[in-house]
């Protein structure tokens, strides 16, 4: 009888190890970007990109002392952004451009679409890409940390959800007011993308230490 028992817990258990695990929703449920966010702040300062997805427009080998530096055009219904890294390693050879994020609804303003500037702007939803804030800490009065993905994640990785990677299209990014932020402050933000869903083993680590900036453009 003893026998028995133990036998069927074996077996129940290792059926337990083989049932398939019920893959994670992509995009995860309910997921938007920020609705209770201030663009003024927002672009009222340079970013500097802690950890991110590399991404055709942006391999691995320019997660190099990467900004991010946002103007709100006078028009109020676009904004600058100019784009800076190094190749190969901290201060190495220049990579930077400038992009134009189209604000397609005044309401929203934590949903953007990126892409160069010369596009016209009438079929620029159908070739730019989203550029979503998911989070913003710690108020909408001051920014020191944001993460922001490139529309909704619809893609499984096993571990969570992450994004396309086509040209202007998807993208996650950590980003911060400081340069150089603390682990704390990086493991907070990763904290929040696994809470929306994301698969933070995506990310790559962007080397700030050391940085000079010398030839910045903005």
């Amino acid at each position: 009888m003893k026998t028995a028992i133990c036998l069927a817990i074996t077996l129940l258990i290792s059926a337990t190890k083989a049932a398939p695990v019920e893959p994670t929703q992509c995009p995860p449920a309910n997921y938007s970007s920020l609705s209770n966010f201030n663009l003024t702040e927002y672009v009222s300062a340079p970013w500097y990109v802690q950890e991110q997805l590399p991404v055709n427009y942006q391999t691995e080998d320019e997660l190099f002392c990467v900004r991010a530096k946002y103007t709100l055009r006078p028009d109020g219904k676009s904004v600058e952004v100019y784009n800076y890294s190094n190749k190969q390693r901290v201060n190495g050879e220049k990579s930077d451009t400038i992009l134009r994020a189209l604000i397609r609804d005044s309401n929203v303003q934590s949903q953007l679409l990126v892409g160069p500037p010369w596009i016209p702007e009438f079929i620029a939803p159908w070739l730019y890409g989203p550029y979503w804030v998911v989070a913003a800490e710690p108020s909408p009065d001051n920014y020191e940390w944001a993460l922001v993905t490139g529309g909704a994640p619809d893609v499984q990785t096993g571990n969570g959800c992450t994004t396309q990677g086509s040209r202007f299209k998807g993208g996650i990014w950590i980003l911060t007011r400081e340069q150089v932020a603390s682990q704390e402050a990086v493991e907070t933000a990763r904290n929040r993308l696994t809470e929306l869903g994301i698969d933070v083993n995506v990310l790559k680590k962007v080397e700030q230490e050391g940085c000079a900036y010398a030839d910045i453009a903005q």
